[in-house]
């Protein structure tokens, strides 16, 4: 088969969900965990019944095929996942909470990625207005 019935942001997902899960211990594998969870980019309606049309697919509805190679795709981006627990820990403490605002800067094969976090209560236009800043101000750098 050439083509997916789910994208990669969906093997993301699914991989961020499951490492929000992991440690607990009623879990046991991937494709147990994968079991009923709805595939996000089929969802029109997350308040809709998986049993409609709006509410998506859930993993296990794919062919077999397509259901073992989206289990094995998830499995290696969990283990290939970054350990950022002490990071999320100290972000919690600080009142902080991530975002989906990074950049990236470097070059000669060694790529930087900074991902920011920022107050709960800071609006977003300030968020992506000190993303900008930092980015701009990281490449003058480099």
């Amino acid at each position: 088969m050439t083509t997916r019935p789910y994208t990669t942001a969906d093997l993301r997902h699914e991989a961020a969900r499951q490492l929000a899960i992991a440690a607990d211990p009623g879990f046991t594998g991937v494709g147990e965990r994968m079991c009923g969870a709805r595939i996000a980019s089929t969802v029109v309606d997350p308040d809709a019944p998986v049993t409609s049309r709006d509410g998506g697919r859930t993993w296990d509805m794919l062919a077999r095929e397509d259901w073992e190679a989206a289990q094995r795709a998830v499995a290696v981006l969990l283990d290939e996942a970054a350990d950022v627990s002490d990071w999320a820990i100290a972000l919690g403490a600080d009142g902080l909470e991530p975002s989906g605002h990074h950049f990236d800067v470097g070059g000669d094969g060694k790529p930087v990625r900074v991902h920011l976090a920022f107050a709960e209560d800071m609006p977003e236009k300030a968020r992506a207005g000190v993303a900008v800043m930092l980015a701009q101000l990281a490449a003058e750098a480099f």
